[in-house]
């Protein structure tokens, strides 16, 4: 249960990792419901118990929504990115000598968002392969 809560409220353990962005979909969708349920449940006691909205913890959950929708943002950022597909790991993984590797990056610039699927590193060299057809180098 510990992993479980530790995956949903922080990304530090898998990132740069094979399926990152797969995994963690699910994760930022799962943490933007029960952040969106919790204000709501707030609400929705302060109603129960006052008949009215017009009380504290209708200021409680309104303030409450703030980290709601930021989680929200994350989640719709991971929504529009896919990780590397399994065909083109294989072949990467055939091809890779022990170098260092990270996956499913994502660089962001003011005008565009890059994603880049696979980057090895060796030496002062770095290589990147993305998979997305609009990636301009």
């Amino acid at each position: 249960m510990r992993k479980i809560l530790l995956r949903i409220f922080s990304s530090y353990y898998v990132k740069g990792t094979r399926n990152y962005i797969n995994s963690q979909k699910k994760y930022e969708v799962i943490r933007t419901l029960l952040f969106f349920f919790i204000p709501l449940s707030l609400f929705v006691a302060g109603y129960v118990t006052t008949k009215t909205k017009m009380n504290l913890l209708t200021i409680v959950a309104v303030v409450g929504l703030l980290p709601a929708c930021k989680s929200l943002v994350g989640a719709i950022m991971f929504l529009k990115h896919r990780s590397l597909s399994q065909e083109n790991a294989e072949k990467i993984d055939a091809a890779n000598h022990e170098l260092p590797e990270l996956f499913d990056m994502v660089f962001t610039t003011y005008d565009k968002t890059h994603i880049v699927n696979h980057m090895v590193i060796a030496g002062n060299t770095v290589c990147g392969f993305s998979e997305d057809k609009k990636f301009s180098e």
